[in-house]
């Protein structure tokens, strides 16, 4: 299988409970995330 392509992308994912807090009054209520996407002579895997 020969990679012809590799694309990485951002994602924000919210959380499930809504917001994470921690000290000092700091939060937040979405994680960025990577999602990468492959392309193959064979098409994309």
């Amino acid at each position: 299988m020969k990679i012809t392509r590799i694309l990485a992308y951002q994602v924000g994912l919210p959380l499930w409970e809504g917001a994470y807090h921690w000290s000092g009054g700091k939060s937040v209520s979405v994680f960025d995330s990577p999602v990468v996407r492959v392309e193959t002579v064979a098409g994309r895997a």
